[in-house]
């Protein structure tokens, strides 16, 4: 074809963008743009590059990408990342945690995983074989140990037994309802939900007629590492409340049916449905959670190794507290309230597909339950949208880029118990005060006096000036938790960048509130001068207690737009105490050998009997 060379002038925006993704993309459009107009190509080649970076831009703040009149596919966008900016930062947060993910048990994420080679996982079943089929594997032993009970069966009458277990316990939540190694029977009718029920029914036993009903623990390991796919919130609870959405109307496209007509709830059909995908894709099962975390298993003869298969005890030869069993299990699972281990469950969140990445309505059709996604309201092709980027993150080698969870740690981990204190109407004046200094003059560069001594240049900073820059000091605030992640920025993928623009709107929300009430105690200190900085709070006015009881109430508003599940958490101090020990240099004998709560004005350098201070040889 006929080389000619083609002068193009573009402009693709005439407003400031949103945010620093969509101003990249912006730049790098007119970059493609401008390298083609420096070379020799053909018209079409060029019409080409500018289709494509055009799309690029529009995926960007749009979140769908235009093929022809008729047809577009919904991907990510910057908008809704921006928009759900809160809800993003709390599913990254909560993701393979039993305690925020019990909170919003409704996920809508999709995490490709790795179990470690090495991990111990456990089954209760009534075989002593391996299962042939999809089948759950527990992560704690008292998980899987309450699926393994052992009974005596009889075909005669039955009683009630308050506190029992089903006449005929299930296996673990079997999956495959015609498989040999399962015992539905009566069990189908008093299980809850794959769980053995509460007061159950008991065969009367003969002197004859009586057969065993013998459980067993599984124990297997896995013999490399595993490739899961992980589905955040509580997915593996059996409820119409939305906890199976992104199960059935993502992954099976809602064909599962009614959930009342299959028991239990449908789990059946949906294990083999979503295996047969997995194992398409190259990978093992998927990762749940319940009352403690599970993974199911789409192929026993691969993967992992069987270890053991142990009789479990009947309950006439042992105390069997029914009660303390399931204490048992859901301690083991409280055991989790922090997180199942990296060690246990390793989540790609560089991979990370959300539905609150998409330009969908994840609105909750019950007006009780607004705080609950829902998937129900969203359209089938944007539901097989999503589908297709699960399907897309699945198939791609695991990346592990950025640990984005621990940068959400560290955030919550600076500002929760702050925000507790700062909010508690037990926090006096000057407590307030001192907390919205410490939370903000770590990004202020204080101003120089005579007799410093700095190896610095000589720059007068803006509170040198008299001037309060409150834009500068905020972005500080705001980037500085964000810093080890922008170091691996070149290998950032899409997810990367919206998980990064996601969390930077979070705190700059914090930065924004935080900066702003400390410039209207500023404005209502007495005695301050203009472009001053410090509160002066020896005189304390009406003035000055009317603009902390507003900021109160801002960071109230704060937290509740936060929604943190680690400030929902019962802490045994009150908000102005920690759980101290001694450390040193701090710290009393009773600190040491009675650890407790201690007062905030109480920690200070006379607290040091334990150190034996004053220093002596």
């Amino acid at each position: 074809m006929e080389q000619h060379t083609v002068v193009l002038a573009a402009s693709l925006h005439n407003n400031p963008s949103p945010n620093r993704f969509v101003a990249q993309t912006n730049r790098n459009t007119m970059l493609i743009l401008f390298s083609a107009m420096m070379i020799r190509t053909t018209a079409i080649n060029l019409l080409a590059v500018l289709a494509a970076a055009v799309r690029a831009q529009a995926v960007a703040s749009s979140g769908y990408m235009v093929h022809n009149d008729y047809t577009r596919t919904m991907l990510p966008s910057s908008a809704s990342a921006i928009d759900n900016a809160h809800h993003i930062f709390n599913q990254l947060n909560s993701a393979g945690r039993q305690w925020g993910s019990s909170l919003a048990h409704n996920g809508v994420g999709f995490f490709p995983a790795i179990v470690p080679a090495g991990t111990l996982l456990y089954h209760g079943d009534h075989t002593d074989q391996p299962p042939t089929h999809p089948e759950w594997l527990a992560f704690d032993v008292e998980h899987a140990e309450l699926f393994a009970v052992s009974r005596l069966r009889s075909s005669g009458t039955t009683r009630r037994v308050q506190g029992g277990l089903t006449n005929q316990a299930p296996a673990q939540k079997p999956v495959l309802i015609g498989a040999p190694s399962h015992h539905r029977g009566d069990a189908a009718e008093d299980s809850s939900h794959g769980y053995p029920a509460g007061p159950a029914s008991v065969p009367e036993c003969p002197s004859e007629g009586c057969r065993n009903i013998r459980g067993y623990f599984h124990t297997y390991q896995a013999s490399r590492d595993l490739r899961v796919l992980y589905l955040d919130g509580m997915a593996a609870a059996k409820t119409t409340m939305g906890t199976l959405d992104s199960q059935d109307l993502v992954l099976c496209e809602d064909k599962i049916g009614n959930l009342s007509d299959s028991f239990p709830f449908g789990e059946d059909k949906r294990a083999s449905m979503i295996c047969e995908m997995l194992t398409d894709w190259g990978y093992d099962g998927f990762v749940r959670m319940e009352g403690g975390f599970e993974l199911v298993y789409c192929d026993f003869s691969a993967g992992v190794s069987f270890l053991s298969a142990r009789r479990t005890f009947y309950p006439q030869d042992k105390l069997s507290n029914k009660g303390q069993q399931i204490f048992e299990v859901f301690r083991a699972a409280a055991e989790h309230y922090d997180g199942i281990g990296a060690e246990r469950l390793r989540i790609d969140f560089s991979s990370m597909v959300s539905g609150w990445l998409f330009p969908i309505n994840l609105t909750n059709a019950d007006p009780d339950r607004p705080e609950l996604p829902r998937f129900s309201s969203v359209k089938q092709p944007e539901l097989r949208a999503i589908k297709s980027q699960v399907s897309h993150a699945c198939r791609l080698p695991r990346r592990f880029t950025v640990d984005w969870q621990a940068t959400t740690d560290m955030i919550v981990k600076r500002f929760s118990r702050r925000f507790i204190l700062l909010t508690s109407p037990n926090c006096s004046l000057y407590n307030f005060i001192e907390e919205i200094e410490s939370a903000t003059l770590t990004y202020v560069d204080a101003p120089r006096r005579p007799g410093d001594t700095s190896s610095l240049p000589a720059v007068d900073s803006p509170i040198d000036r008299g001037e309060v820059s409150i834009t500068e000091e905020v972005l500080q605030c705001t980037e500085h938790f964000l810093l080890p992640s922008t170091k691996l920025r070149d290998l950032w993928e899409t997810e990367d960048k919206l998980i990064h623009l996601a969390i930077e709107t979070v705190t700059r929300d914090i930065c924004t509130v935080l900066f702003s009430v400390r410039a209207a105690l500023l404005k209502a200190s007495p005695d301050t001068e203009s472009g001053g900085f410090r509160i002066n709070t020896a005189n304390s006015t009406e003035e000055l207690r009317d603009a902390v009881k507003k900021g109160r109430h801002e960071l109230r508003r704060l937290t509740k737009k936060l929604g943190w599940s680690e400030m929902k958490k019962i802490s045994p101090c009150l908000p102005d105490e920690i759980i101290f020990a001694a450390m040193w240099p701090i710290g009393n004998d009773e600190d040491h050998f009675n650890p407790g709560c201690v007062k905030m004005n109480d920690l200070n350098f006379t607290r040091q009997r334990y150190w034996k201070f004053p220093l002596r040889k």
